[in-house]
């Protein structure tokens, strides 16, 4: 393994990956299910639950298959 790092290099994330904000106005577009942090439980990480954008006027992000997502995890993950 020692010689394996010898060869990385540190960089930015921004340096290799792109920042992508789709914005979702749950006013003017179709329902949408999403999920926070809450609706994954703790140690199994399965999804427990979920909202529906009817439920909310804020403006959230959206995300495509294959998307990357870097959040905070809790330290129960």
């Amino acid at each position: 393994m020692q010689e394996i790092k010898k060869w990385w290099k540190k960089v930015k994330l921004g340096e290799i990956a792109l920042e992508i904000r789709n914005n979702f106005n749950p006013k003017k577009e179709r329902e949408q299910i999403y999920l926070w942090l809450e609706h994954i439980e703790q140690q199994t990480l399965r999804i427990s639950s979920y909202w529906s954008s009817n439920e909310t006027l804020s403006l959230k992000l959206k995300f495509n298959s294959w998307d990357i997502l870097f959040w905070k995890m809790r330290p129960y993950f």
